[in-house]
């Protein structure tokens, strides 16, 4: 049984990979966010560890004592409300994988009595796992009292049961709270941008409440509840319900304050919503915020809202896919190195500028030549896919940076010279530069006073002694200008349906 217990110990790596993500997908609620699974896969090693041990040395059972990591992942589980039993179930679930991969490498052994064998193998690990599941269990428990008895855990436990829609009485749980729920709330989850000593972190956030009401200019006390000894919530009342339009959170604004005030957390935030309903709506929100945050995409802001991250925040519920279509989308543009990341940020801002090169090296200060083989360069390291060329980039650039391009707007017109800014045609006309039809003024209007230097008979009036020419575009290559009317036009169906047109250009 040593023999077979050091071979399990010799592939302890690989062996608690594969345990780690089968308990991930077996017990869903285990599965949350970066900090709690480190310390699941933590809380795995050292059991596996402490019961190679135990097999090998044949230590009493009297004796044994749980992980420091299960531990701290058991205590960590009551402060968040999670089942005793999803722990039990998990120490359950490894016990028989562990039993499984045992039992094959003694089936391999050269050992005499192989039956007095395995039942050994299995009395001495079900002792030890007997014996850890209570001791962690325990443990649970007294946190779980220890939680629930102060003010933090009965301000969760009623937060709990407003987010989870259930029969509650909310003038009682607004007496309870301090907390009014007819306002337009915020919510905004927080946790600490560096290592900071457990002690601390209480004050952290109250000065993190300060500094962010007072940028909000709030008229009445926050919410905050603690999540658990490192993470809380925090919801801000903007104003009661009903009452005029409330503006949303300015991330560089927050993010200027906490600097300034030298506070290093990661501050997640809702959108501002009414009542009761608008309580739950934000809360989820900043959940959604702080699980894209979680990928760890290069770049990020310490504070980022729902706003800045919405398109991504809709594909969040299945991150796994969101990352799989980052990867598959972008190819080799999506790893982790300064390169990389460069001419990610390149090619977003081309396409944030509606493929302007001129547009785009104006922002990253470089000269166009520049920002044309940067975004040359991206586009080779990007995995070819269906559809127009440049929208799966597009998104997954977005996606992987953690917030998203907005999408082309109509035109819109100059209040200095009256000429469209940008026009931006639905279609599906391969002739437009990767097939999506972002036409920024600059080229429209220098395609017309090409035509014009190229075109003009002689004797036809200038450009000033002559109207405005019609530009149709009715079949991919042609183009039929018309003289006689004040505007230009643009379509790229032989019916002319699905264009936008850019007119008023009195230049």
């Amino acid at each position: 049984m040593a023999a077979v217990a050091g071979q399990v110990l010799a592939q302890r790596d690989d062996f608690v990979g594969q345990l780690f993500a089968m308990t991930r997908a077996e017990i869903r609620v285990l599965d949350e966010e970066p900090r709690i699974r480190a310390l699941l896969e933590a809380s795995i090693t050292e059991n596996i560890v402490a019961a190679v041990h135990f097999l090998q040395h044949g230590t009493d059972v009297e004796d044994l004592e749980a992980p420091t990591a299960a531990l701290t992942y058991a205590r960590t589980l009551a402060q968040r409300d999670v089942p005793l039993s999803a722990l039990i179930r998990a120490y359950r679930f490894g016990h028989s994988r562990f039993l499984d991969v045992a039992l094959m490498l003694l089936d391999s052994a050269d050992v005499d009595d192989q039956m007095a064998a395995v039942l050994r193998l299995v009395q001495r690990s079900a002792a030890y796992i007997d014996t850890v599941c209570e001791l962690v269990g325990r443990a649970y428990e007294t946190e779980r009292d220890r939680w629930v008895g102060s003010r933090g855990g009965l301000r969760q436990q009623v937060v709990n049961e407003v987010l989870e829609g259930a029969t509650v009485d909310l003038a009682r749980a607004e007496t309870t709270l301090g907390y009014a729920f007819d306002r337009v709330h915020v919510a905004m989850e927080v946790w600490p941008a560096v290592d900071v000593p457990v002690f601390d972190v209480v004050q952290l956030f109250d000065e993190v409440r300060r500094v962010v009401a007072a940028v909000l200019r709030v008229d009445a006390d926050p919410l905050v509840v603690p999540v658990d000894e490192r993470e809380a919530r925090m919801w801000f009342a903007l104003g009661q319900s009903g009452r005029g339009r409330v503006d949303p959170v300015e991330a560089p604004q927050v993010a200027a304050a906490l600097a300034d005030a030298g506070l290093a957390v990661h501050l997640a935030a809702g959108e501002p919503e009414r009542g009761v309903a608008g309580f739950r709506a934000t809360a989820r929100q900043a959940g959604q915020v702080k699980a894209i945050t979680s990928l760890g995409a290069a770049g990020l802001p310490r504070v980022v809202t729902y706003r800045d991250v919405a398109p991504v925040a809709l594909m969040a519920g299945d991150l796994p896919a969101l990352r799989a279509f980052v990867a598959r989308t972008l190819g080799a543009l999506a790893g982790d190195d300064e390169r990389c990341a460069t001419l990610r940020e390149t090619l977003r801002v081309f396409l944030d500028r509606h493929r302007s090169q001129a547009a785009a090296a104006e922002v990253l200060v470089l000269h166009r030549n520049s920002v044309q083989y940067r975004v040359q360069q991206a586009l080779d390291l990007c995995q070819p896919g269906p559809g127009p060329p440049g929208r799966r980039p597009r998104a997954a650039v977005g996606a992987r940076r953690g917030s998203v391009v907005r999408p082309g707007r109509p035109a819109r017109l100059s209040r200095r010279r009256g000429c469209a800014q940008s026009t931006t045609v639905r279609s599906s006309f391969v002739g437009l530069p990767y097939g999506v039809g972002h036409i920024h003024r600059h080229s429209l209007l220098g395609r017309q006073a090409d035509h014009r230097r190229s075109t003009r008979p002689a004797g036809m009036p200038r450009r000033a002694e002559r109207p405005r020419p019609r530009v149709d575009l009715d079949e991919p290559g042609r183009i039929a200008w018309d003289s006689s009317r004040p505007t230009c036009r643009i379509s790229t169906t032989p019916s002319g349906a699905g264009a936008h047109v850019a007119s008023g250009c009195r230049r």
